[in-house]
């Protein structure tokens, strides 16, 4: 009854996790995309459960290894603890021979990079120091996923299943939808 008003918030919170690399926005955002999903397919249950067949479809669905691993995450998130992250930087500078990098972090949620350049001169190095910033990519990840894809890409996938999901079930006229 309420699947696709609920595929609509996780989009929003999908697309508000794209748009906040920082740790602890990224962390509410991600608790709100995994709740608005998971609500899709407890309404489907509710709705769906007594009409033929229902349960050998949803079960072949819940077989998809994404679905069944955004559930339990958001089992986990909801029951036992909020969901920890691994967090990957990505520097995107290049350093040549003469220079070293010192990334300094500056709070919880902000991070600074700054080089510092020895300087040669007449092939003589002196002590100079030049500051600049780097471009830095924050990558999310769940430590326990077995493939590469990071948190916004395995979203995006259990998103298009859910969409899948609830195209099907409305064919198939298991919930309105």
């Amino acid at each position: 009854m309420h699947e696709k008003m609920k595929y609509e918030e996780a989009i929003f919170f999908y697309s508000k996790m794209r748009e906040t690399p920082g740790r602890k926005e990224f962390r509410y955002y991600l608790s709100a995309f995994l709740s608005a999903a998971r609500s899709i397919l407890q309404y489907s249950m509710e709705e769906g459960k007594s009409k033929p067949d229902w349960q050998r479809w949803y079960e072949d669905k819940m077989n998809s290894e994404i679905m069944k691993y955004f559930r339990d995450k958001r089992n986990f998130n909801i029951h036992t603890a909020p969901l920890p992250q691994n967090i990957t930087l990505v520097i995107n500078e290049t350093l040549s021979v003469e220079e070293s990098l010192t990334i300094i972090k500056r709070n919880e949620d902000k991070l600074t990079v700054e080089f510092e350049k020895e300087v040669k001169n007449n092939n003589q190095p002196s002590k100079g120091s030049e500051s600049k910033g780097a471009n830095v990519d924050i990558i999310h990840r769940f430590g326990d996923w077995k493939g590469n894809e990071d948190v916004l890409t395995l979203s995006e996938k259990y998103l298009l299943e859910l969409e899948n999901y609830i195209e099907e079930g409305v064919n198939k006229k298991f919930f309105s939808g």
